[in-house]
């Protein structure tokens, strides 16, 4: 059985996992057309190999060809529409439904709709699907995840206030999963890399037995800190 194990060392975020998987040997190549071809609004997907830390990665480059606000609704649309199959459609539902509902709950709104702001654009659209893509382009059964780090001790911006670290809707999508704090001034996860999380969480990694590594890759985040390596790491291998 195919497996991915996700080492957090750093953090998560939906072009993190993207990537990181790019680099571990998924056809970047298959992967674009396939999502050119699933009939989602005009974008651009492209992958560029970096160094952080000394280490090569893989960056994941996503953009939209007309600037657009996304609603639940919208997305949800999009994605039922789509030319993908039902395997891919019904998990990246769930993570869209999931990613709704805790951004409504900590907001404080009702109703069946949600308009995201941020998380809004094409890219959050990408992010989701295309990592459910990539799982089933591996054939990947099973996900892992090591302890996730959460930063406390700093904040973000949410359009034009700040928030606390960690952000409110990824204190909600991490309920029930192992977790780590530390004093941390960076969003070591945001809100699409938490609700991937949720929907792809398989069980304590004591769980893991046989395993045997295939590849490694290293997925880079969009920002450089000057003092953190900000990658996501995925070994890919065989287990029981």
């Amino acid at each position: 059985m195919k497996i991915a194990y996700f080492d957090c060392f750093w953090g998560m975020s939906g072009d993190m996992f993207l990537a990181s998987l790019v680099d571990a040997g998924l056809d970047f190549y298959l992967l674009k057309k396939e999502l050119k071809t699933a009939g989602f609004p005009d974008f651009s997907i492209d992958k560029r190999k970096i160094k952080r830390g000394g280490i090569p990665a893989t960056q994941i480059i996503i953009k939209a060809k007309r600037k657009k606000r996304f609603s639940f609704l919208e997305f949800k649309e999009i994605i039922e529409n789509s030319h993908l199959p039902k395997e891919i459609k019904k998990p990246s539902l769930s993570t869209f439904s999931d990613l709704a509902e805790a951004e409504k709950k900590v907001h404080g709104e009702k109703g069946k709709d949600f308009s995201f702001a941020q998380l809004g654009e094409i890219d959050t659209l990408i992010d989701i699907v295309g990592a459910h893509l990539a799982l089933h382009l591996l054939n990947i059964k099973r996900v892992y995840f090591s302890r996730i780090r959460l930063a406390r001790g700093g904040f973000f911006e949410h359009g034009k206030v700040k928030l606390p670290l960690p952000g409110p809707a990824v204190l909600r999508l991490l309920r029930n999963i192992p977790l780590e704090f530390v004093e941390e001034p960076y969003e070591f996860v945001t809100p699409t890399g938490a609700a991937l999380i949720k929907n792809l969480f398989s069980g304590d990694t004591a769980q893991l037995s046989n395993f045997k590594i295939n590849s490694v890759g290293y997925g880079a985040g969009s920002i450089s800190f000057a003092k953190q390596t900000n990658l996501l790491r995925v070994i890919l291998g065989e287990g029981a």
